[in-house]
């Protein structure tokens, strides 16, 4: 299927998210509902009318239960996309739905539907672990500058990428943290991704949420993530922020 519209685009979401649960639910792999897709299924009881992909979050145990499974384990028409391994792209892996095509304001070669997957790991106790993981941060937030940047040496935008990938290999060697007093995201590039904490009892268990009459796993302190990060969530934005950001429209063009 093409996707013209977002209500195309939600139509097809919604199958992507219930076969993602599905797949996890078979193969006992926790996920939360996370970003936008929580905030419309808190605020709209649906999608965000104007949102236009999905997020969920998995604690690094899960992750990397996910990132073991065969492909035998997944329908045919969906893939994990271990962008992580790879970056700069976004350091955020995602499985897609290859039954759809769409076209992308960004990453444009890539034109299928997706889930951004991304991992929360507990906050490490030591200092110089801090300090890589922030460090970690930086460099993949300053690589998205630079590919912006047309007038920047090529070999200039190599050495970035050599230190960059050179720092996450030695941050996959670190021991992780199996438990703790707080959690973080690291393996994202939105805003303080890798430095703002949360309180890991936010994560201790689900509950269900309501997304166009199917039930999704949501953090039981969905209201307290959701605030810490937001705000006031449950107030809408200014309308001319109400737009999709990832993919291109019929109607937006």
């Amino acid at each position: 299927m093409y996707i013209k519209t977002i209500e195309d685009m939600h139509k097809c979401n919604l199958e992507l998210l219930l076969d993602f649960d599905t797949l996890c639910k078979k193969n006992n792999i926790g996920y939360f509902i996370a970003y936008g897709t929580l905030i419309g299924a808190v605020r709209h009881k649906n999608f965000i009318p104007w949102d236009d992909d999905l997020d969920v979050i998995l604690l690094r145990e899960e992750y990397e239960k996910l990132c073991a499974l065969p492909e035998s384990k997944y329908p045919e028409h969906l893939r994990l996309f271990r962008f992580s391994r790879a970056p700069p792209a976004d350091n955020v892996d995602v499985v897609a739905d290859l039954r759809h095509e769409c076209v992308r304001e960004s990453f444009q070669s890539f034109k299928y539907p997706t889930i951004d997957i991304f991992v929360f790991d507990y906050s490490p106790r030591r200092l110089k672990h801090r300090w890589l993981t922030w460090k970690v941060y930086v460099m993949a937030k300053g690589y998205r500058v630079l590919e912006k940047i047309d007038r920047m040496p090529k070999s200039v935008k190599d050495l970035a990428r050599t230190f960059l990938e050179r720092a996450y290999q030695r941050y996959a060697l670190l021991p992780k943290c199996v438990n703790g007093r707080s959690l973080y995201l690291s393996n994202g590039t939105i805003p303080h991704a890798g430095l703002k904490k949360y309180n890991s009892s936010w994560f201790n268990d689900t509950t269900l949420l309501n997304i166009r009459e199917s039930n999704f796993p949501a953090p039981i302190g969905y209201d307290k993530f959701l605030k810490s990060f937001y705000g006031d969530y449950m107030k809408l934005p200014p309308k001319e922020a109400q737009t999709a950001i990832h993919y291109s429209f019929e109607q937006d063009r």
